[in-house]
């Protein structure tokens, strides 16, 4: 499967309550490990979808 937008994917992965945490917290960090990671793209995708804040404290450590 081809996903055209990993940061709308991760955001999505934190919007549905029906994934788990563990699957949420690797999706992350599968992310940072890709090729495909745009940090800035995704904080501004953060601050699009308002009550991310989860998903900001764990990109925040990850992506320093």
């Amino acid at each position: 499967m081809n996903i055209y937008d990993p940061e709308r994917s991760l955001i999505d992965a934190f919007r549905f309550k029906t994934i788990a945490k563990y699957d949420r917290n690797q999706v992350v960090r599968n992310y940072f490990q890709s090729e495909l990671c745009d940090p800035l793209k995704l904080s501004r995708y953060i601050n699009e979808f308002p009550g991310r804040s989860d998903l900001q404290k764990i990109t925040e450590v990850l992506s320093h």
